[in-house]
């Protein structure tokens, strides 16, 4: 533990628990993003700013309850696009 690797503005620290390399936390301690999309369509275009490919992506519909998605792409590190079989409405949570 200690490692610190950078590669430009970002840094990651190694964790031996989990035998990987953790991004830290960029300036500001903004590590996720969350998006709301208030009317149901497909896909979402989410423009998110973190600097960062988000590893983790999590939808959830209006009431709260989990939704799956049909592909997730990352066209820029700023930028994902979810796409879905059926237009949606509800929040992404990207980390």
């Amino acid at each position: 533990n200690g490692q610190i690797w950078t590669e430009g503005a970002t840094s990651y620290t190694f964790n031996s628990a989990a035998n990987a390399w953790v991004r830290n936390a960029a300036a500001g301690g903004v590590q996720s993003f969350t998006h709301t999309q208030a009317a149901a369509v497909t896909p979402w275009v989410i423009n998110h700013n973190l600097g960062f490919t988000p590893g983790g992506v999590t939808v959830s519909n209006l009431a709260g309850g989990e939704v799956g998605y049909d592909d997730v792409s990352h066209p820029t590190v700023n930028q994902t696009v979810i796409s879905f079989l059926v237009a949606q409405a509800g929040t992404a949570r990207l980390s």
